[in-house]
């Protein structure tokens, strides 16, 4: 293979991995977009009586409470929570649950490549499935009312709202370690640094006693 063949398939890669990063960022902007409409529009219009919209109850929540929820949101609030807020909500895991295992398994690589992120990926896209799930049960609660409700729409909303908040928030927590040992003087290179550092002052320390003798 001749040099010049070899420089223009080496650029030709480097394009075609500039290229992949950037589709990558628009996936973040517009899951990031979405999130911040959601948060500034939609998810605002949802509370009720204080109370907030299920999407926000990471821990889950009760019969009493969702009923309560339901009632105080009127017939309105009910539609616009199925017509607005769960029409982006759908969209949403679609963008953060690809980015969020992307920069995972980036990552790591950076890293050391020790396969953590591939492990952590599987949980983010486990709480983007859980995200739907969750939106599917509570567009069932949402349609039944307060009047209609029974403990096992709520049993099965609040079950999947769990499992999407353990999920993602075990996917951030190792999105966070990940970027702390990947990054320049991250916990990777203070640890690399503390274990080389150690046996050169004994070496030191050894020297010193030796010349005192």
């Amino acid at each position: 293979m001749s040099g010049s063949h070899q420089k223009k398939t080496a650029g030709s890669k480097a394009q075609a991995r500039r290229n992949a990063w950037r589709l990558y960022w628009m996936l973040v902007v517009a899951a990031l977009a979405v999130f911040a409409v959601m948060q500034a529009w939609s998810l605002p219009k949802l509370r009720a009586d204080g109370m907030p919209a299920f999407d926000l109850r990471y821990l889950g929540y009760s019969f009493d409470e969702a009923r309560a929820y339901l009632a105080a949101l009127g017939e309105e609030g009910r539609t616009f929570y199925l017509n607005a807020q769960l029409v982006l909500d759908r969209l949403y895991p679609a963008l953060y649950g690809p980015a969020l295992a992307i920069a995972l398994v980036a990552l790591d690589a950076r890293a050391g490549g020790r396969g953590w992120g591939w492990v952590l990926a599987v949980f983010a896209i486990a709480g983007m499935g859980f995200d739907w799930l969750e939106n599917a049960a509570v567009a069932t609660m949402l349609l039944a009312g307060p009047d209609d409700l029974t403990q096992a729409m709520v049993a099965d909303a609040s079950s999947w709202t769990l499992l999407k908040s353990a999920s993602l928030a075990i996917a951030f927590a190792g999105l966070l370690l990940l970027a702390l040992f990947a990054l320049p003087g991250g916990l990777r290179r203070m640890f690399g640094q503390g274990a080389k550092t150690a046996p050169a002052v004994e070496g030191k320390a050894a020297k010193r006693e030796k010349a005192d003798v």
